[in-house]
């Protein structure tokens, strides 16, 4: 389970400077404490790739069913949304722990 922090390094490596505290208020204020709410950011994250709009729209999805974002991130040959490698090194690259499906 990721924690705050690693969201928040997470955040830094996938934006641009001017871009962080942005994102850091739209995860906080759009999923602020929901289910899962760290398990959920990580993937939100994860899925956005770096792009703000497409961070606000799965924002908008986790408030919908947050087990959604979980299984397009966690189990993404189910979803059609790559393989298990492919987002095992997504987290990776994030520096965010790789959830227990994906290994």
């Amino acid at each position: 389970m990721p924690t705050p922090a690693e969201i928040a390094r997470a955040v830094g490596l996938s934006f641009p400077a001017e871009r962080r505290a942005k994102v850091l208020e739209r995860l906080r204020t759009g999923y602020p404490a929901g289910r899962e709410r760290c398990r959920v950011q990580a993937a939100i994250l994860v899925l956005a790739g770096g792009d703000f709009n497409d961070l606000r729209r799965l924002v908008d999805a986790a408030n919908q069913d947050y087990r959604d974002l979980l299984s397009w991130a966690e189990h993404p040959t189910e979803s059609g949304g790559g393989t298990k490698r492919q987002m095992r090194e997504r987290y990776q690259k994030l520096g965010l722990p790789v959830p227990d499906e994906l290994t």
